[in-house]
């Protein structure tokens, strides 16, 4: 193995045959059994009772207007009614309820009200059954933004990126939904050191409201900023969202949800890197003593690819930067697994800066810290305007077997051309949605019966007619039984081949956390570490705008 205090690994990759990597199953012990309330978000069983979620990210647009629209999807067969409750930052402003009744096997997108406009924007979604999934995005002039919404309130939260130089702004969102105030002290790490601003110490949330902190008027002209948030009275939910404003070289805004648990397990199922796409994944170690970080890349079309150790210091960062290490080919898709070597807990983030003349944006988000049987994606889109990208990633040492769902008007429909689709073991295989159905206005489920998968979605938002996006055309070579392969392609006759889609020219790529459904233990097979990204990734909704994300969990 290859080791560093700092290390840099190159990570571009074409879709090619498949190849045998051999240590992705075996080389790493599997984790302890996961329950689904441990990872944040996932959706409640449908005997719960009832379905909470909290989108803390909306803003107040500069018309006045509220910015914040939130995607609810019920894929069960009952009607369910609810509320959405509308929290402005602005003092004195009431909360606004909303009734809403979420049909059988529906989506709906709500948009805040008027009357919730007033700084920062937050919503508490409230249904009286389980099962139900809810997704928030923004659209501004600054770009748009799409991420999960947070399914529990915690007494912490982690950010492991964000930035302050001078081109960018990163505000935290405290989201404080509780008929009691809550009492939070905070704490910055940045690639300059530690940071405890005075005023941040046993600062008050009120109760019913939502706060924000400009991080960069505690820590100014900072490349890398994390964040630790405890409440010493009450729980909240915390929010990032950092904007760049396009004089340099980004431009676009990332919404997303922090993390209220580190873990020693991280895995990004989609990743690419372009001449104009750059990738980051910041590690931040929230513990007293050094850890050091396993990576693995892996690879389409190159076998036995040298894992990197990344040494990560007491409260600090560190970071893998694709795109710059010559022993793993450019132009070739990839997923990353982060495991730390003694179990430590940590929180990795991937961060994704598109500068290309017709696909611009911005998008930071965490991976995934456990695979699932079910996942959906509440805001899932295939139209003139959005093209979502599907990468699976199987890290089992079976055979997946995967199938498409969409939910919509229509009911819950299974995708006829994208049923029974065969990825082997420790292997990947990206889906172009397109080609396969139509999900514009309708949610998507993904389901692997019997074999826990990581779903990640990457959008591109279409900036006009008349081009083709850049997309990559699915393989077309079947992943041998028992291989350890990183591509694979349906096998069934009702899987058909790749297929060209609308004529159209993209703008920015966006990626944007899927929802998995488990409520027992994920999974008793050994399984290499997935990261969280197993939440499909999201596309933001402006021509400027780049998110991501990961899926929710389906009981």
């Amino acid at each position: 193995m290859m080791r560093r205090p700092f290390a840099i690994v190159a990570v571009l990759a074409m879709l090619g045959a498949p190849i045998a990597v051999d240590r992705f199953v075996d080389r790493t012990s599997p984790p302890e059994p996961i329950r689904a309330a441990d990872i944040n978000p996932s959706a409640t069983a449908a005997a719960s009772g009832t379905s909470t979620w909290f989108c803390g990210s909306g803003r107040t647009g500069t018309d006045g207007q509220p910015d914040l629209t939130v995607t609810v999807a019920n894929p069960t067969g009952d009607d369910v009614p609810g509320r959405i409750t509308w929290f402005a930052e602005e003092i004195g402003r009431p909360p606004v309820v909303q009734a809403l009744l979420a049909g059988a096997n529906s989506r709906n997108d709500v948009t805040a009200p008027a009357a919730a406009a007033g700084g920062k924007i937050a919503a508490l979604v409230e249904f009286d059954a389980g099962g139900i999934a809810a997704e928030q995005r923004v659209i501004g002039t600054d770009g748009g933004a799409g991420a999960l919404c947070a399914s529990d309130a915690s007494a912490r939260w982690i950010t492991a990126d964000g930035s302050t130089t001078i081109d960018s702004s990163t505000t935290l969102s405290v989201f404080n939904p509780f008929p009691e105030d809550a009492l939070l002290d905070v704490r910055f790490v940045t690639d300059r050191g530690a940071a405890i601003p005075a005023a941040l110490q046993g600062m008050s949330i009120p109760a019913r409201s939502v706060q924000s902190i400009n991080v960069g008027d505690f820590v100014r002209r900072r490349q890398r900023v994390a964040s630790i948030v405890r409440a010493r009275i009450g729980r909240v939910v915390v929010g990032r969202t950092t904007t760049f404003d396009g004089s340099g070289t980004t431009k676009g805004t990332t919404i997303s949800p922090g993390s209220s648990t580190p873990s020693a397990t991280w895995y990004f199922a989609a990743g690419a890197v372009s001449a104009i796409r750059r990738e980051h994944y910041a590690l931040f170690n929230p513990s007293r003593q050094p850890v050091t970080a396993v990576i693995d890349v892996l690879v389409d079309g190159v076998a036995g690819v040298e894992p990197f150790e990344i040494d990560v210091p007491a409260l600090g960062l560190a970071e893998l930067v694709p795109g710059s290490e010559s022993r793993i080919p450019r132009g070739v898709g990839y997923s990353v697994v982060v495991t730390t070597a003694d179990g430590t807990p940590i929180v990795v983030e991937r961060t994704i800066d598109a500068s290309g003349r017709l696909r611009r944006g911005y998008a930071s988000s965490p991976g995934i810290v456990a695979p699932s049987e079910q996942w959906i994606l509440p805001n899932a889109e295939t139209s003139s305007k959005q093209i979502d990208d599907v990468s699976l990633l199987n890290p089992t040492d079976t055979d997946a077997v995967i199938s498409f769902q969409t939910v919509g008007p229509d009911g819950l429909v299974a995708v006829g051309s994208a049923q029974d689709v065969l990825v082997g073991p420790s292997a990947r295989l990206d889906v172009r949605l397109g080609d396969y159905m139509d999900v514009s206005g309708k949610s998507l489920i993904i389901s692997s019966p019997g074999t826990p998968i990581i779903v990640e979605r990457t959008a591109q938002r279409v900036a006009k007619t008349g081009s083709r996006p850049e997309v990559i055309a699915l393989p077309t070579t079947v992943t041998a039984p028992g291989q350890l392969a990183l591509v694979a392609v349906p096998t069934s006759s009702t899987s058909p081949p790749s297929t060209s889609g609308p004529t159209s020219t993209s703008s920015p790529t966006s990626t944007v956390p899927v929802v998995a459904a488990t409520t027992g233990p994920t999974s008793t097979v050994p399984v290499a570490a997935v990261s969280r990204t197993a939440v499909v990734r999201r596309l933001a909704q402006a021509a400027t705008g780049l998110s991501a994300g990961g899926a929710i969990p389906l009981p």
